[in-house]
């Protein structure tokens, strides 16, 4: 189970960092006028979406993963709550459990938005010196 939650959380992940790239491949196959807003524009909504649905995703798998191992979130102490928990499982468990207390997965989306916007630019920068490159390599 764990396993495929992980693998889940890696495509994920993976689709939220080529997303700028896909919308820049997109957009120089057309040709627009201010390409740069059109670019921040796209980048801010799909990656918004993409951490909205990452941070949700990583949530529901912990919630998903405790569930698994046997814990119950609605007992009303250590010995209902941990009651079906195996020994070898039990670390697991509480390390999971710290995980989901706390800021819920809203507030995680808008910092994981905040950190990840300076990567749309420097997306777009080193794009952009890439083409550049390989067009002045070409003469």
């Amino acid at each position: 189970m764990e396993f495929l939650t992980s693998i889940f959380s890696i495509i994920i992940l993976l689709v939220l960092f080529m997303s700028p790239i896909l919308v820049l491949n997109f957009l120089n196959k057309r040709n627009l006028n201010f390409k740069f807003l059109v670019y921040l524009i796209l980048g801010v909504i799909s990656t918004m979406a993409l951490t909205c649905v990452f941070a949700w995703w990583v949530d529901t798998s912990n919630f998903m993963l405790l569930a698994h191992y046997g814990y119950n979130i609605d007992g009303m102490g250590e010995g209902e709550t941990y009651g079906n928990v195996l020994p070898e499982n039990m670390e697991r468990v509480r390390s999971l459990r710290r995980s989901v207390m706390g800021i819920g997965w809203p507030l995680k989306a808008v910092f994981a938005f905040v950190t990840f916007s300076l990567y749309l630019i420097i997306v777009y920068v080193l794009y952009f010196v890439v083409k550049r490159y390989r067009a002045n390599n070409k003469h």
